[in-house]
């Protein structure tokens, strides 16, 4: 909400279309596509900072987590390097 400035309704709604849409897809790429061909190289970078801000919601890193995140960079054609200096900048933020 904080990010895209969104209402509590905006926010509910979102998340209740994005179940939908996760119940009925077949793969990651279905979800990562339009936002790889339609986004600079910085904003896919901050959409992977905010999803690591994400995975450690909880204080703790996942195997599963952490290989989603691999998964998705190389799908949003991120190098692994971008993909850790995000993850870096997210920890330093945090303060972890």
């Amino acid at each position: 909400m904080r990010e895209f400035r969104l209402s509590h309704q905006e926010a509910a709604r979102l998340a209740e279309l994005g179940g939908e849409e996760a119940r009925a897809a077949v793969s990651l790429y279905e979800f990562t596509e339009t936002i790889d061909k339609s986004l600079a190289v910085e904003d896919k970078i901050r959409i992977v900072e905010m999803l690591w801000e994400i995975a450690y919601a909880d204080g703790d890193l996942d195997k599963y987590e952490e290989h989603l995140m691999r998964k998705l960079a190389d799908l949003l054609h991120l190098s692994h390097r971008q993909l850790i200096q995000a993850k870096h900048r997210v920890l330093e933020a945090s303060g972890g």
